[in-house]
């Protein structure tokens, strides 16, 4: 459609570096909207200054323009879902078949013999089937059944099926969809009945046993079992299943607005759901959900109470009253009504409960006053269907919820269905995390029993018991509580053949180490048959430490932070680390870890990295054998005499857990210690400190001196108001001293919003507080679809910096990818499975992928044929490996693929919303390259798509170039968003696996080496071309010129047979065969002499297309010389450079960046900046065109725009860090960006020095010299 336009479309300037406020009509727009203006945006075009009214316009324009692309989105996303479903309903038996796992590595006969045995079966609404076998002694009666049609409830086998109908409705894992499967078998003891009229496929189970008795095997050992384990990975699942629950039911008609809420559910859930995380412990929750609850009901208290059942009564658990006591009378409260209804209710007068037997000392009078209305709910007992699949047990009440309004400010007086969901809501969903953080906080003693958890009393001058959920300190101030974390060492087990001498021993938040002390290690000797004694061989050595006990770790318990963990580094005598363990200090349910803990020893990773998930890891035990070399058992003690249990809490006092501090008000202002001193304002820093946080601003790697740490954080509140620094402040912040870090979470609220880009530097190693971190991903939340697939590689890869499973940043990336399946949840799927074969990710990614697939719904189906494809398309590349000469390579590919049985549709992942149908056998060939790279054309389910050609490739990491096409994706979406489109074709590729990806073929292109070739195509030999072109390639500058301006009648093929692999093989887009050297060579003499190809020597003016053509080049050279330069991209020879008709200039082959140049005997073969050539001068029209002035401009644009975001760019790769790639390996590696883009000169005088490196980019002839030995070498 032609009216679209992309945002980055738009002209958008900012000024003073701040991004102008929506206008108030629109100030009810998303967040989004609010931050489509990227921060520090210059006018890139002339310096003339912006009025005021055009910026608003502009803005407004924008904003506008978003809203049209997200209603186009959703359109879009619709149309995709139905095309789906359409196609899904007549679905073949073969496309089925395909689609199940079990059945990936069946050959074609074997799909086939599964076709023809398989037959369909029907079932009635409400009609049962039984899952267990009537003769399970005979395992081949048995029968695996594949849904085809329509919906069946699973449940079991003891559960009556109107129950099962009605848990299947509200939770996916009990409902199965087309392309789901379930097996008849002995050992099962569940049913399966149909919601509505189904058909499922069965194939008899005798078959597959024939076929494959490994298959076979591991279909019979599954279990649909539905009960789950209390831990992270639960936690997870069953927040997945509630955000599936909720997003259901706030589509309901009812879910609208009215009653006492202000908001609907959809509103609820999209700005309230995403608050409550596993990061944050108990207090925090408890503060969110009573902020929630108060902004939206506009209510004066809530309160949680548990239920005490023997002596009838209410125990408040959550209030910010001073009450006379703790506890009230279930026939005097609330708790009578909930217990009979079972559910929400409303009280319009909250004097009701205000009886005559009420005593005038009772706690009932304080809590239900004159003008109040009453709305309460229950807190259910976590089990039920979550944990037992439809059981018939009635639901116990453990808790409930009370919100109290004020009647005068509503005029109604009765609660509606949408005020009873979000009261559902929120007890749900506080009660799950409940169960998995504090699963006794309902739990409540009686006068035969004694507290379940260690809590201790102290007086507080009332009449209640102060009961803390956390250990009291000694009696006196906190200053003088001194009790450490002690720490034990027993067995330690190392094996390595050089042994390590000393064990250093840290409490380390994040990469600061807090406190750090050391031991000696002392080997085990014993004495062998003649009775010497000898160490034990490397295999088995037994270590013994000095000390072993006792060993204080010199922090005060209080001071320990939330996000601190244990690290044990083995060193040898020269002071390598050989070996390496740790620990979380804090576990799942933010508990300090004490007693016996056994670790696993492991080697240092390869890229010397270790993350969050590696450290959690250490506890997997023999889920890394590849990497353990030893084992370890510690005992962490608290000293003094006090309770052994401490839980992590952010209350800036110690209050009783019915009368908790606000964390969220402003509190005690700090009190400044001796020497401190603030600054006032910002006007008052000194110059020195302004560049620093200039240089903050702009550098995320800017290392802080202990001055630094200390003036940023004695600044801090002159600092607020800078989005920018808050990174830096964190930074700043001492996390082994308790009360800064109050004094931080107080901050880190009241701190202006980061965008979504600038939170995305908070996930970084570097933040390794949780608070921190689920802060981070809350500002996520605003970052539209499309650039969330821009960044999405990056946040897959900060999940290894999580330290549990659960976690707001995985919740986050589920709830995207469930809400946008075809755009999000596809790439979602990939990025996750590319990492599956590594032992560190592969229960973490693992989790998410089978979350995502089961409540993804008929998406499921689809990715699950892509896999299919994708695991045929490897076991052809293994085939044609095989063979040894190249005719043998092709006619296997043929055969090959002819072979392969495909489902009727499926995707690449490429492109996750287009869709192929067949291969085209004829077209396809095998690459010449080192790996055998398969060049496949496909045949696309829509006409109009065309038929599209890829490199499929098994053997090569395509990893590294994934980043670098992505992160040129990034630079085009700064740049059009700033109005500059310097027509960038960052390709698509895409790594799906242990060396395993796809790479898309740009059409109608050819690269540079070729061009040349071609143009010698009647040499006699092969030596006499490669010598012509080589000289081309020395002394003629019109090479160019004369291939770009030609008017052709088709697209030109490919005349180098062994160019390289990326994308370089042209082909049109229709698939039509290219031409041939010798047409090329003739098409090339029949153009008129009298008329140069150059723009400077052109006699005739130039036509449309000439104009749009040099327009485009001299674009995309402007683009590529910046972006190629920034990255440091190596290897740029001119096999690795393309060229399109359109005169679009690209690079590819991206196996060498970030400064990691090729030399020959210590010699450098690329010494120009970039690749600008007088071939690509003499295109544009010489240095003394327009052309040449107006590519200068544009380079110098675009690198100054990369500058004002090069923090952003620098955090992309900074996340990328835990990918492994050999030449990302550490921060070391990415101040090479920071060098590129001379982040330490003023913007007038990079400029200027980038103009120099245009000139000396032209004039270095090693460039053309590198061109002709690559052209005679290849």
């Amino acid at each position: 459609m032609s009216d679209i336009v992309h945002p980055s479309d738009l002209e958008l300037s900012v000024v003073n570096g701040k991004t102008p406020q929506l206008p108030k009509e629109d100030s009810g727009g998303p967040e989004e909207a609010r931050q489509a203006v990227p921060a520090e945006v210059e006018p890139v075009r002339d310096g003339t200054e912006t009025l005021p009214e055009t910026k608003e316009n502009k803005w407004k324009l924008a904003f506008r323009q978003l809203m049209f692309m997200k209603r186009m989105n959703m359109q879009f996303n619709d149309r995709t879902k139905n095309e789906i479903e359409l196609r899904q309903q007549n679905i073949s038996p073969t496309s089925l078949i395909c689609s199940v796992p079990y059945f990936n590595s069946f050959s074609a006969e074997e799909i086939k013999s599964l076709v023809t045995t398989s037959c369909r079966v029907s079932l009635r609404p409400g009609e049962m089937l039984s899952l267990s076998l009537v003769n399970p002694s005979v395992q081949q009666e048995g029968d695996f059944c594949i849904v085809i049609s329509g919906r069946l409830a699973l449940a079991k086998a003891s559960v009556p099926s109107a129950m099962a109908l009605q848990q299947a409705e509200l939770y996916p894992q009990l409902r199965l969809g087309i392309g789901d499967y379930f097996a008849i078998q002995a050992a099962s003891d569940m049913k399966v009945i149909a919601m509505e009229l189904a058909e499922y496929l069965t194939i008899p189970m005798k078959s597959i046993l024939e076929i494959n008795a490994a298959s076979c095997a591991l279909i019979d050992a599954e279990k649909n079992d539905l009960v789950p384990e209390s831990s992270e990975m639960e936690s997870f699942k069953k927040w997945a299943l509630q955000f599936s629950f909720v997003r259901q039911r706030s589509e309901f008609p009812t879910a609208e607005p009215g009653g006492f809420a202000n908001c609907s559910v959809k509103t609820f859930c999209k700005d309230h759901f995403p608050s409550i995380t596993p990061e944050n412990e108990l207090d925090h929750t408890l503060e969110c959900m009573k902020n929630a609850l108060t902004s939206i009901f506009s209510a004066r208290k809530v309160r949680i109470y548990a239920l005490d059942e023997t002596d009838r009564q209410l125990v408040i658990k959550f209030s910010d009253e001073k009450l006379s006591k703790r506890s009230v009378d279930i026939a005097s409260s609330t708790g009578q009504r909930v217990l009979d209804s079972g559910g929400p209710i409303c009280v319009a007068n909250a004097l009701e409960f205000i009886r005559e037997e009420v005593g005038e000392n009772d706690v009932a009078r304080e809590l239900y006053r004159a003008g109040t209305i009453i709305l309460a709910a229950p807190f259910f007992e976590f089990d039920s269907i979550h944990a037992n699949g439809g059981s018939m047990e009635t639901t116990k009440i453990v808790g409930i919820l009370e919100v109290v309004i004020d009647s005068s400010d509503h005029e109604s007086i009765s609660a509606t269905s949408n005020d009873d969901c979000i009261l559902k809501f929120v007890t749900e969903e506080i009660g799950r995390y409940l169960f998995f953080h504090y699963e006794r906080f309902f739990h409540v003693s009686s006068h035969s029993q004694s507290p379940p958890l260690p809590f201790s009393a102290t007086s507080a001058g009332s009449e209640i018991e102060n009961t803390e959920m956390f250990p009291s300190p000694p009696e006196g101030p906190v200053s003088q509580d001194h009790r450490q974390l002690v720490l034990n060492i027993g067995k330690v087990n190392l094996n390595g053949s050089e042994p390590a001498t000393l064990a250093k021993i840290s409490i380390q938040h994040g990469s600061t180490v807090l406190y750090e002390t050391s031991t000696l290690l002392h080997y085990e000797a014993h004495s062998d048959s003649s009775g010497n004694k000898t160490h034990l061989s490397s295999a088995a050595r037994e270590i013994t430490c000095d000390p072993s006990g006792g060993i204080e770790m010199g922090l005060r318990l209080i001071d320990i932070p939330h996000g601190s963990h244990l690290r044990f580094s083995f060193t040898t005598k020269t002071g390598e680390v050989a070996a390496w363990s740790g620990l979380h200090l804090f576990d799942f349910g933010h508990t300090l870890r004490t007693g016996t803990t056994l670790m696993d020893i492991l080697m240092l990773p390869a890229e010397s990295i270790i993350t969050p998930l590696d450290i959690e890891n250490c506890l997997l035990h023999e889920r890394l054998n590849h990497q353990r070399v030893g084992s370890m058992e510690i005992m962490l003690e608290i000293s003094g005499s006090c309770p052994q249990s401490f839980a992590f809490s952010s209350l800036s006092k110690k209050k009783s857990i019915t009368f908790r501090a606000s964390i969220f008000s402003q509190g005690e202002s700090w009190e400044q210690k001796p020497g401190e001193h603030e600054v006032l304002t910002l006007e008052t820093v000194p110059v020195a400190k302004q560049k620093l946080l200039q240089r903050l601003r702009r550098d995320p790697l800017v290392e802080l001196s202990p001055d630094d740490r200390n003036f940023i954080w004695t600044s801090r509140l002159i600092l607020t108001d800078d989005s920018a620094l808050l990174p830096a402040f964190l930074l700043s912040v001492d996390w082994g001293n308790r009360e800064q870090v109050l004094e931080a979470y107080r901050l880190l609220l009241q701190w202006k919003q980061p965008t979504y880009l600038q939170a995305l530097q908070l996930l970084s190693p570097l933040y390794s507080d949780p608070k921190v971190r689920a802060y981070a991903v809350r500002c996520m939340h605003a970052l539209p679809d499309y650039r969330l697939q821009l960044y999405l590689l990056q946040l897959v890869q900060a999940l290894k910096n999580e330290r549990y499973h659960d976690s707001a940043l995985a919740r986050f990336l589920l709830m995207r990818a469930l809400m946008n399946p075809s755009q999000i949840g596809y790439l979602l799927y990939w990025f996750l499975k590319a990492e599956a074969h590594n032992h560190q990710t592969a229960e973490r990614f693992n989790l998410i992928t089978s979350q995502y697939l089961q409540l993804c719904g008929s998406y499921k189906l689809e990715i699950r044929q892509s896999v299919y494809v994708m695991k045929k398309l490897e076991e052809v590349a293994a085939l044609v490996k095989s063979e040894s000469s190249s005719t043998a390579h092709k006619s296997k590919l043929h055969e090959a693929l002819r072979a392969v049985v495909l489902p009727d549709t499926f995707q690449l992942p490429l492109q996750p919303r287009s869709y192929c149908n067949s291969i085209i056998v004829d077209s396809c060939r095998v690459m010449e390259s080192k790996k055998r790279p398969l060049f496949l054309q496909f045949e696309s389910a829509k006409a109009q798509h065309g038929r599209p050609y890829v490199i499929f490739k098994s053997g090569d990491d395509l990893r590294q170039d994934q980043l670098v096409l992505q992160i040129l994706r990034v630079m085009d979406d700064l740049w059009r968003e700033a109005g500059l489109d310097l027509c960038l074709l960052p390709y698509a590729c895409i790594s799906t696996g242990d060396e395993i990806g796809m790479i898309e073929v740009v059409g109608d292109s050819e690269t540079l080496a070729s061009i040349i070739y071609a143009r010698h195509a009647k040499s006699r030999t092969k030596l006499g071309r490669k010598l012509n072109a080589a000289k081309d390639a020395l002394v003629k500058d019109g090479v160019l010129s004369d291939w770009l301006f030609k008017q052709p009648s088709s697209p030109t093929g490919n005349a180098q047979a062994n160019s390289t692999d990326i994308a370089l093989d042209s082909v049109t887009p229709n698939g039509s065969a290219p031409n041939s050297p010798a047409q090329e060579e003739e098409r090339g003499r029949s153009v008129s002499s009298c008329f140069p190809m150059s723009p400077r020597r052109r006699k005739k003016p130039a036509s449309t297309r000439d104009i749009e053509t040099t327009q485009n080049f001299v674009r995309s050279c402007a683009g590529y010389c910046v972006a190629t330069y920034v990255l440091g991209i190596g290897d740029r020879h001119n096999d690795n450079i393309m060229l399109q008709r359109s005169g679009k200039f690209f690079h590819i082959d991206f196996g060498h960046f970030l400064g990691n140049f090729k030399s020959k005997l210590g010699v450098k073969r690329e010494r120009a900046p970039f690749v600008f050539t007088p071939s690509m001068l003499d295109a544009m029209g010489g240095k003394k065109s327009e052309n040449y002035k107006k590519f200068q401009q544009l380079a110098c644009d675009a690198f100054q725009l990369l500058r004002t975001n090069s923090n952003l760019l620098i955090t992309l790769l900074v996340l990328a860090l835990t990918c492994g790639i050999p030449e990302l390996h550490s921060a070391s590696c990415i101040k090479w960006v920071h060098k590129t883009l001379m982040l330490d000169l003023p913007d007038d005088e990079a400029c200027e020095a980038f103009k120099k490196l245009i000139h000396v980019a032209l004039h270095t002839t090693t460039t053309k010299l590198n061109d002709a030995v690559h052209l005679m070498a290849h």
